[in-house]
């Protein structure tokens, strides 16, 4: 698995986050981006945090499975150690997460 809580402009300040979850029909439409994920791209699922609603309360967390339409994975980080575990990007464009996840 991998955790998708930070974000470019937010970094790991939950309140500040921009990745969008709508309520869609059975589900919520994911829109935003994740940056510095551990295991991106190889994982089998992700602990997605978005927003939902307004304030610092206003956000919910989503299992999101690998290989979900609309989820994208941005080129890995280079770094100085760990190159063995990529990190990378992640990109929500209208992904469909069923209400149950």
């Amino acid at each position: 698995g991998a955790y998708s809580l930070s974000e470019p402009q937010a970094g790991s300040d939950a309140a500040a986050l921009n990745c969008k979850a709508v309520v869609a029909d059975g589900g919520y439409r994911i829109t935003g981006a994740k940056a510095w994920i551990t295991h991106g791209g190889i994982a089998d699922f992700y602990n997605l945090f978005a927003r939902t609603g307004e304030g610092s309360k206003g956000i919910s967390c989503f299992l999101v499975p690998d290989g979900t339409d609309g989820l994208t994975f941005g080129k890995p980080e280079e770094k100085m150690g760990l190159s063995a575990v990529p990190t990378t990007s992640a990109h929500y464009d209208s992904a469909f997460i069923p209400e149950e996840r």
